[in-house]
């Protein structure tokens, strides 16, 4: 029996075979991470490693003749709540409009009639999901955000099932994200801290804020037991879950 083929990835084909696909019957997701500062021992990259690690494993899940065609992952994002932690690479937001702008113009182009914008950062989330609706209004492309760390992932019995118990709610840097790396990239992830928390609550209602209102370490939450195991078993619920919505929204 012929292995099932991974969903396929638009930078791995040529042109033709885009066009004999064709590329205009398909789904185009976007994925879009970010590069910013994750405490003191996790890399920059990690919500961008985060997302291509979920893609690849989506793309298994869905096997290529499912109606989806994968772009290629964009590793930078808004992240100005960061930039005073070192290594931190921000886009303003009228260039990440922009830059959404001609990704959805291009797919409008060759026929693409829905789009997933696919986000592993929170700092992205407000913009894309204010500019979908405008670039569907300009270009007639419908266009779907889905958000890894939203309440459609988060609040969920069994994803809470994975998590313990808690001093902090999980923001950033802290117990899901570097379980996860560890999981998937250990050889990334520095010496673990122990026993630092936020300095201050972090906002419940629309505040503008920086992370360092809340953290000297860039940490925003609880690092306490995280572990491998439990950052595999998140990762696959992750698969799943995005699995799932894409399948959803192919109807």
């Amino acid at each position: 029996m012929k292995p099932k083929s991974n969903a396929i990835s638009l930078h791995e084909i040529s042109t033709n075979a885009a066009a004999e696909l064709p590329l205009a019957a398909r789904i185009a997701i976007f994925p879009i991470g970010s590069n910013e500062q994750h405490g003191p021992h996790l890399p920059t990259g990690t919500d961008t490693i985060i997302l291509n690690s979920v893609v690849e494993g989506v793309r298994q899940r869905l096997g290529a003749e499912e109606p989806f065609v994968f772009l290629p992952s964009m590793p930078i994002g808004k992240s100005p709540e960061h930039m005073d932690f070192c290594g931190t690479v921000t886009f303003r937001a009228t260039t990440l409009i922009a830059i959404l702008e001609d990704i959805v113009s291009s797919m409008q182009k060759h026929g693409v009639r829905k789009m997933v914008f696919l986000n592993s950062h929170g700092g992205n989330t407000a913009l894309l999901n204010g500019v979908a609706n405008e670039l569907h209004y300009t270009y007639g492309v419908e266009i779907t955000c889905l958000n890894l760390w939203s309440r459609e992932f988060t609040s969920s019995a069994e994803y809470k099932q994975l998590l313990p118990q808690l001093s902090y709610p999980d923001i950033h840097a802290s117990f899901v994200e570097t379980s996860l790396l560890l999981y998937l990239t250990p050889d990334l992830v520095g010496k673990v801290p122990h026993g630092i928390l936020p300095k201050a609550s972090f906002p419940h209602l629309s505040t503008g804020w920086v992370t360092k209102d809340l953290s000297d370490t860039g940490v925003i939450g609880d690092l306490a037991d995280c572990n491998a195991e439990i950052g595999e078993k998140i990762y696959n619920y992750m698969v799943e879950k995005t699995a799932a919505y894409l399948q959803e929204i192919a109807g």
